[in-house]
């Protein structure tokens, strides 16, 4: 049974203090524009339509063909296909498919899936970015979690994780693994050196000196 948590002090303990309604522009308009053909159901006011760029404040989401529920963000779900793109604040997901939940008129949560699924996330304190990907991303944008599910890594710094399971929590700076299925493997964290150092460099050499070699300083 495995649950670890580790705090990601190392990498800028303010780059994401923002509160979590700064991330989710609530409040902003949501704009929706396709560039190609759409199909609106008058009856159950379900739309499926190519092209799509959804927008609110600094979040977006774009991708090749999207279907939903319903046009009102109040409540709907949306489920997009190819080339899915979803832009954040100083960051992106991206994916094959993605089914995003609008409540209250602003994104709520976003689950992605791919060949893998990956998350980036530039942190502006230390100027870093974190990346990650798994066989499924979902960004809880309340939250402000980001869990890695299937074959998860996250990579900052010098640091990778690997894992079945990952939850990056990015108000705390904090990543947990396998917090809700402690029984599905191990994790391996592992850190690489600091550039420009090698193990050449790194370790002092202890070899005895043969008492008979040339002192290569007179040596002609």
């Amino acid at each position: 049974m495995l649950i670890v948590a580790v705090l990601i002090g190392a990498v800028g303990r303010n780059a994401f203090a923002a509160p979590v309604r700064d991330l989710i522009d609530a409040g902003k308009d949501i704009v929706w524009d396709s560039h190609g053909t759409c199909e609106l159901n008058i009856a159950d006011k379900t739309i499926d339509c190519n092209k799509v760029r959804i927008t609110q404040g600094d979040l977006s989401i774009e991708a090749n063909k999207a279907t939903a529920t319903s046009l009102d963000f109040q409540n709907s779900k949306w489920s997009f296909k190819g080339d899915v793109h979803i832009k954040l604040p100083e960051g992106h997901l991206d994916s094959e498919s993605a089914t995003v939940v609008f409540r209250n008129k602003q994104i709520a949560t976003a689950l992605i899936t791919g060949t893998p699924a990956t998350f980036e996330q530039r942190l502006k304190e230390k100027s870093e970015t974190v990346r990650g990907h798994a066989g499924s991303i979902q960004y809880d944008v309340g939250k402000g979690t980001v869990k890695f599910d299937n074959q998860a890594l996250l990579d900052y710094g010098r640091n990778e994780i690997t894992g079945s399971t990952l939850v990056y929590n990015i108000p705390d700076e904090k990543v947990i693994f396998n917090a809700d299925r402690p029984e599905s493997g191990n994790v391996n964290i592992k850190i690489r050196p600091a550039a420009g150092t090698t193990p050449d460099s790194a370790a002092p050499s202890n070899a005895p000196r043969d008492k008979n070699a040339p002192d290569s300083e007179h040596s002609p």
